[in-house]
């Protein structure tokens, strides 16, 4: 179980328990959500960690104790997430992947195709493949761990 995923069972059982007794909360997220089949024993189940908690859980209990505590959690935890993709040169390899991809394929299509229009996406496509690389290179680049005289010298450029 991820860090994530013990955080709202552990503040799922710690508001569930000031909501009430199980029977009440039962009643509650039924009438919540116009029909819910949610029973004591649903409740235990979920509370002893035998089934999940799903996000009808999350947002009746949020609601009806006015907590936002879980929302936040996962407010905070994708600005996290973010931030590490943004910093990840593994994203700009699967972008790069993407890119290079979509102009082998238009590459390809215009050779086939012969006209001006094709030859137009192909190099459209070739383009962005080749910003995309520059990107993935520089990201590399900022970590540091590289050897740049290497790096350098495939540019084509000494440093």
């Amino acid at each position: 179980m991820s860090s994530i995923e013990k955080y709202i069972a552990q503040t799922m059982r710690s508001l569930v328990s000031r909501y009430g007794s199980y029977e009440a909360y039962a009643a509650g997220y039924n009438e919540r959500w116009e029909g819910g089949a949610c029973c004591k024993g649903t409740v235990h189940k979920k509370m002893n960690g035998s089934m999940e908690w799903g996000w009808k859980d999350l947002l009746f209990i949020q609601e009806a104790l006015g907590k936002t505590s879980i929302t936040t959690a996962f407010h905070k935890r994708f600005q996290e997430l973010e931030e590490i993709a943004v910093e990840s040169p593994a994203i700009e390899v699967v972008e790069l992947a993407k890119e290079s991809s979509e102009a082998v394929v238009a590459t390809l299509q215009a050779n086939i195709e012969a006209s001006p229009d094709a030859d137009a996406v192909a190099l459209r496509e070739l383009h962005e493949s080749l910003e995309q690389t520059k990107r993935t290179i520089a990201a590399i680049e900022e970590r540091d761990r590289t050897n740049l005289k290497v790096v350098s010298t495939i540019n084509g450029a000494d440093k």
